[in-house]
């Protein structure tokens, strides 16, 4: 869907629109209408409270109703609102009117054309113009490509061109609807295999076959290597049968035949532009450019290796350090392990403790009172064997003496009226 936000000049006189005069959601007043397509249509708008201009793009409400179109819709709002970069068209807000009943966007307002518009009216492009819409192009593909996000429909009304707002006066070059851009990783948003997505006439041979697993950046290079082709030579590179049905046509040619030699249409073009371009739109991805900085790279006959190539080179380098740094780490301390091991003083005897009462009647009161010193050595110790522990020597028991037994007790023997007779040795002893 091509609806740049654009103003132009003198604008056209345009049929009245039933939505120029209303406010959608309160904030933004519909003041003209800028373009249509068949999705959706884009207006210049004010913001009611802050007087400033914006432009409004609005989804038929017949499309808002297909989950399918207004997720792209949305998805559009999300992938430009995350890409903050000069060379990308702004998008400021995502809401859906109540009482009109229609999502719409909220984006910059640009004062130009897009370049569909310029080759329309000039048909060829000067070499530098073409170089430097390239590079604002480029520079902006590879941050979206930096952040995971493929365009998936670069063509020329898709390139906004805004006269003296660029680098020294030249154009500013600003890339717009990202509606149906791929997103890395992302768990909602999952293409089928096999479905058609983007501008036929742009579509790299991945895309038309359908292998959306296959297409990343390298997409979007086949697309911007179109886009100069046509630029510089005026004309498309596959041309469809008007005979024919114009996709199935373009299809074809786009999957089976080469485009004419560029160097044939243009004769002033630099041998590196023309390598450039050609590799660019190799029908094999592989032998395309690893990255679109690479692309401009080339394109621009500068010297030394391609940027990816020297980030391969820096990222070998840094791991390369990191790996020595380690091994030498490593290294240094089995060195020291071995020579601490080597030069470790031997380990004193402890003297033995006794472990029982005899032992401890059979040492010396020097020994029993003497303190025992123990040196650890925190290096490697040695292997020490224990043995068994030798058991306690028990003295041989002394036969029992039982004590006598007394004898029996005999009683005295008394005569009759006679008094006892008492022994007088018992008091004499001597």
């Amino acid at each position: 869907m091509n609806l740049s936000p654009t103003i132009s000049a003198k604008p056209p006189d345009k049929p009245s629109d039933p939505l120029v005069g209303k406010t959608l959601c309160g904030t933004y007043y519909l003041e003209e209408l800028l373009g249509s397509g068949g999705m959706g249509a884009v207006y210049r708008a004010r913001h009611l409270r802050t007087d400033g201009l914006c432009a409004v793009k609005v989804l038929h409400s017949a499309f808002a109703k297909d989950p399918r179109i207004f997720h792209r819709f949305q998805n559009e709002a999300r992938v430009v609102a995350a890409l903050n970069h000069p060379n990308i068209a702004k998008v400021f807000d995502f809401d859906r009117d109540i009482d009109q009943g229609f999502p719409f966007l909220v984006m910059e307002l640009l004062d130009g054309e897009d370049l569909e518009k310029r080759l329309r009216r000039e048909k060829q492009l000067p070499l530098s113009t073409v170089i430097d819409i390239a590079k604002q192009c480029c520079a902006a593909l590879h941050d979206a490509h930096a952040m995971g996000v493929v365009h998936r429909d670069i063509k020329p009304g898709n390139i906004f061109l805004v006269p003296g707002k660029g680098p020294e006066g030249r154009d500013l070059v600003k890339l717009v609807d990202f509606g149906i851009s791929k997103i890395k990783n992302a768990l909602s948003q999952q293409t089928v295999e096999g479905s058609l997505l983007g501008t036929p006439s742009y579509m790299a041979p991945e895309a038309v076959r359908g292998q959306v697993s296959q297409i990343d950046g390298r997409a979007d290079q086949w697309a911007m290597a179109v886009v100069m082709y046509e630029a510089l030579a005026g004309r498309h590179p596959f041309v469809a049968d008007p005979t024919a049905d114009p996709r199935e046509a373009i299809f074809f040619r786009i999957l089976s035949e080469e485009p004419p030699f560029l160097s044939q249409l243009r004769t002033d073009l630099a041998p590196a532009v023309l390598a450039a371009i050609g590799r660019a739109m190799n029908k094999d991805r592989e032998q395309r450019f690893a990255t679109i900085e690479d692309f401009l790279h080339a394109l621009t006959a500068e010297q030394g290796p391609y940027p990816s190539e020297r980030r391969h080179k820096r990222r070998l380098t840094i791991r390369l350090l990191i790996g020595g740094t380690v091994l030498a780490l490593c290294g240094a301390g089995l060195f020291w392990g071995l020579h601490a091991t080597k030069s470790a003083p031997p380990i004193p005897t402890v003297p033995k403790v006794a472990d029982s009462a005899h032992d401890a009647s059979s040492s010396s009161p020097e020994d029993l009172h003497r303190p025992a010193s123990v040196i650890i050595d925190l290096g490697v110790l040695p292997d020490l064997t224990l043995s068994e522990p030798t058991p306690p020597t028990v003295p041989p028991a002394k036969p029992r003496v039982e004590p006598p037994r007394p004898g029996p007790i005999r009683k005295p023997k008394f005569k009759k009226n006679q008094p006892p007779q008492v022994d007088e040795d018992l008091f004499n002893p001597e």
